[in-house]
């Protein structure tokens, strides 16, 4: 396995970038190029465009997160996730997903909010299209194994989708802080939005089908997020206390 930074994205010998496995062989880091096991002679920049070729693999749904969760390794998938509190109208973007599709299936997370989840799981027991799920401790494998994310642009869900490579349409925000965070996600071109609920689901309907601007706003995610914040936090917090000890 090699791993590679957005900047340095590389490829190995004459092996053409579409043919490398992208969530089985490859992890992206912002700074950093990590390589074992690999002749580092044979590494060499790819161009813009090569790079998208290769990022067009990138969000297919991982096969090993669906396998886990029992999910179709073949399928498409949306999730729609309404937070830990499961806010926003879910049952009308389930309802216009399935309206506006044909055969993708629909992953729905309640969170917390027990009365949206059995709502919901009557509303749509005869779909089999719809999957509602309530609280999960495996947020991550489902974002890995989707293809487009339905959320409103919290702080969490919104960085830890980013740093996971989810192709992500941010719904309606809860005034304040939500707010700010969808008029940045966009601005980067990390997420897609509409002012109406229609318009976001035809955003995410277009983002499904259009591997161009899927690479493109995995590429922006890698770029803005840095996935190893956490390590990097620890070492300035350990710098400076280190710095304080030496007075």
């Amino acid at each position: 396995m090699f791993r590679y930074s957005h900047a340095h994205t590389v490829k190995v010998g004459a092996r053409a970038p579409q043919q490398i496995s992208w969530m089985g062989s490859v992890d992206v880091y912002l700074n950093k190029v990590e390589l074992t096991g690999v002749n580092t002679s044979k590494l060499t920049v790819l161009k813009e465009a090569e790079k998208v070729e290769l990022l067009k693999k990138v969000k297919q749904g991982d096969e090993q997160a669906r396998e886990k969760l029992g999910l179709d390794t073949k399928g498409r998938y949306f999730l729609a996730a309404g937070g830990s509190m499961g806010a926003g109208d879910l049952s009308e973007l389930v309802k216009k997903l399935l309206e506006g599709t044909a055969q993708e299936k629909i992953l729905v997370i309640c969170g917390s909010n027990r009365k949206a989840e059995q709502k919901l799981k009557k509303e749509f027991c005869k779909q089999p299209r719809v999957q509602i799920l309530g609280f999960t401790t495996q947020m991550s494998l489902y974002l890995k194994a989707c293809d487009v994310l339905f959320t409103k642009p919290g702080g969490l869900t919104s960085t830890e989708a980013a740093v996971t490579g989810v192709p992500m349409i941010h719904t309606a925000p809860i005034p304040g802080c939500e707010t700010v965070n969808r008029k940045f996600f966009m601005k980067a071109g990390m997420s897609w939005s509409a002012i109406t609920l229609n318009g976001q689901v035809e955003k995410g309907i277009q983002l499904m089908n259009d591997p161009e601007a899927v690479a493109q706003m995995v590429s922006a995610q890698k770029k803005q997020i840095h996935g190893d914040a956490v390590e990097k936090l620890y070492e300035f917090i350990s710098g400076e206390i280190q710095k304080r000890n030496r007075f």
